[in-house]
């Protein structure tokens, strides 16, 4: 019997089931570590478009908070829209920042109504929107093209949380 090589193979299985994990420190967040919470969920999201998506997510402060299964593919899939809008910013500097219906302002507006995130408003932005020279106007499209695609990835997620919520409820 050779033990190095069975503890070889515990070690590889250990590393592969860390291998799908996002651990988060949260010690420099101010607010609580809380999957609910606005900050939590920017900063989860932002951790995810810089790690790939985990299947599942350790939040580190004082003690750990694991999360897995519906949880982490939703926030898998809110991530991805997060990438969508990030792929329309514009890049035209101070103009830009200042205009309503840039996509970063825009993102502001839809996740400030999360969980009853609605395009709507951002559309009506957009259709309202001065397009002074010809970079405006291929912002605008490219901005009006994302939204489009964010608010069908937004429908498969309502659709999937409230599935997610039905299969905890057990209706």
């Amino acid at each position: 019997m050779n033990l190095k090589s069975i503890f070889s193979f515990r070690r590889k299985t250990e590393e592969k089931k860390e291998s799908n994990v996002l651990r988060i420190v949260c010690d420099d967040c101010e607010g609580e570590s809380d999957y609910g919470s606005d900050g939590c969920l920017r900063c989860m999201r932002a951790k995810i478009i810089d790690s790939g998506e985990p299947e599942r997510i350790i939040l580190h402060r004082g003690m750990d908070k694991e999360y897995s299964g519906d949880a982490v593919r939703i926030l898998n899939d809110l991530s991805r829209i997060d990438l969508v809008a990030k792929d329309a910013f514009c890049s035209g500097g101070g103009r830009c920042l200042t205009c309503p219906g840039s996509m970063d302002n825009l993102m502001k507006d839809i996740w400030a109504n999360f969980p009853d995130m609605d395009v709507g408003p951002a559309r009506k932005i957009l259709d309202s929107s001065s397009l002074d020279d010809d970079r405006c106007a291929a912002c605008n499209i490219r901005t009006h093209k994302a939204i489009d695609k964010i608010d069908s990835m937004l429908k498969e997620v309502s659709d999937d949380i409230v599935k997610s919520a039905y299969r905890v409820v057990g209706v």
